[in-house]
């Protein structure tokens, strides 16, 4: 379509190319003006974000509504950039601070405000995030080698110090976040804090999972009386659950374990160490498996069932770095005096418990096994010949109740 406006013929057209081109940003309601000879014909796309006025020897652009206008007179183009007036001020007060800066360049992109071209100082890379705390950006500018791990650290630094796992994150060719689907619940805070970095989170299912892994270490031991109220520990008769006391031995417990054993006072039976998922389980089993077959009408059926010491543990990473441990420990033995068509029964002791804890805190678990004066290794046949609790009923204390059964936890988060 052609319009004369004076001596100047404007042409609204679908497209254009301007690979060479230059930028004009504008804010609604601003204008700029571009000179032009008489009898030009103008080319314009996207004229419904722009209002045109001719002057005879120049144009008059006026920014009607955001988006993007493309400008041809006669061999030069322009692309006009419309932006909300709070989006012109965030790009003039970000325009006017890296002007002084070696590298990085202003630009809009898709009609946002973008940081492109190089950054060659971390300390550029650190004013542009702290004057772009509210201001919506992206950032798509490449960043020198040498600073890719400091940028990295600082990163990962503010999610730890967030308590939150980190996205994954890729400086070539320009700083990019992913993580996996799962993980969206942590969308808001990572917002909260690479927003005035310009970078946003890309979930993919294609990404590792990001959760922690917890060790767990296990002391399983006996111990006895005056050792259990030196570590804060409550000697009871019933099968309970204690968080040591901060004020507790906890980092040298392992040692004075041994201390004890050497003594002839206690012993160390098991120290496994596992190592999880936040959220998913470990599993120890110190015991045995014993058959039971069932028959139906056309088949019979072998199941086997465990005993002895069976540990469950589930930990998950929470907030201000505190650990959500889920237990469960039962001791269990065959009893042959009690049986169903010759199916032996199972004794055992259980106990299921949540505590919280931070890093290097011990729970201990006492009162699942104790052994009464007088009873000998007869009454619990099979856990007297495990490998692990085979030592404790050996032991004399333990046979005159000097000792008890005691099962320490520790979890500890690994980034």
């Amino acid at each position: 379509m052609f319009i004369k406006l004076f001596s100047i013929y404007v042409i609204f057209f679908t497209f254009l190319s301007f690979s060479l081109s230059k930028n004009i940003v504008i804010g609604v309601y601003q204008s700029f003006n571009i000179r032009t000879p008489k009898t030009t014909q103008v080319n314009v796309q996207g004229g419904k974000y722009i209002r045109l006025q001719d002057f005879t020897k120049f144009l008059k652009i006026t920014g009607k509504k955001k988006g993007v206008s493309y400008i041809q007179v006669k061999n030069k183009n322009f692309v006009v950039n419309v932006l909300s007036a709070n989006d012109y001020k965030n790009y003039q007060l970000i325009k006017n601070k890296i002007k002084f800066f070696w590298g990085p360049k202003l630009n809009i992109i898709n009609g946002e405000i973008a940081i492109t071209g190089k950054i060659h100082r971390f300390s550029d890379w650190l004013d542009i995030s702290k004057l772009s705390g509210d201001i919506n950006y992206i950032f798509k500018a490449k960043i020198d080698a040498d600073l890719h791990i400091k940028i990295k650290k600082y990163l990962t630094k503010l999610c730890k110090s967030n308590f939150i796992p980190c996205p994954n994150i890729q400086l070539k060719p320009y700083p990019k976040l992913t993580a996996p689907k799962k993980t969206k619940k942590y969308l808001k805070q990572w917002t909260s804090i690479f927003k005035k970095f310009g970078l946003s989170i890309f979930f993919t299912s294609s990404v590792l999972d990001l959760e922690p892994n917890i060790h767990i270490q296990v002391l399983i031991a006996e111990v006895n009386k005056n050792f259990q109220k030196q570590i804060g520990l409550k000697w009871g008769s019933s099968v309970q659950a204690q968080l040591l006391p901060s004020f507790s031995i906890n980092d040298s417990l392992p040692l004075a374990l041994k201390m004890l054993q050497s003594s002839g006072e206690g012993q160390i039976l098991a120290q496994p160490n596992l190592l999880v998922k936040s959220g998913s389980e470990a599993k120890f089993l110190a015991g045995g498996e014993f058959p039971i077959k069932t028959s139906g009408i056309k088949r019979q059926h072998t199941s086997w069932k465990h005993y002895g010491i069976i540990l469950k543990i589930k930990a998950y990473r929470g907030y201000n770095n505190k650990i959500e441990n889920h237990l469960s420990v039962e001791i269990s033995d065959i009893d042959n005096s009690n049986t169903v068509d010759g199916i032996p029964s199972i004794k055992k002791s259980h106990i299921s418990s949540i505590i919280n804890t931070t890093n290097n805190n011990y729970i201990a678990l006492s009162g699942l096994l104790k052994h009464n004066s007088g009873q000998d290794t007869d009454s619990l046949p099979w856990l007297s010949k495990l490998p692990v609790l085979g030592n404790l009923f050996k032991s004399s204390n333990f046979k005159n109740s000097k000792t008890e059964l005691v099962i320490f936890f520790k979890s500890t988060i690994k980034q």
